[in-house]
């Protein structure tokens, strides 16, 4: 830990629970990106059944333009992983891809 700024840590700012996105609509998606322990992050999205890559190698910035995925899900969450997958973060709650069911 002495060679890095912050301890070992992702967080995930947004969306991080309770936000409601349309199909097809462009999202900025947000994290910490105080942490020098990795050069590339993974983004992934769970729509209720399964894990779903947005995108494998990601420059760890702390921002991603994201297009929503064109189908409908109420239990979505978002993941931010670091290039060897020890550090995590998820949203905090789930929030929805479409109309509310």
């Amino acid at each position: 830990l002495k060679d890095h700024p912050l301890p070992p840590a992702l967080k995930l700012y947004y969306p991080n629970g309770g936000e409601q996105f349309q199909p097809g609509e462009t999202v900025e998606v947000r994290w910490s990106e105080g942490w020098k322990g990795t050069d590339i992050v993974k983004l992934e999205y769970h729509d209720g059944d399964a894990w779903k890559t947005i995108a494998e190698a990601v420059p760890h910035e702390g921002r991603y333009t994201w297009e929503v995925p064109s189908h409908n899900a109420t239990k979505v969450r978002l993941r931010i992983t670091s290039s060897d997958g020890s550090i995590r973060d998820e949203s905090d709650r789930t929030f929805t891809i479409g109309a509310e069911r």
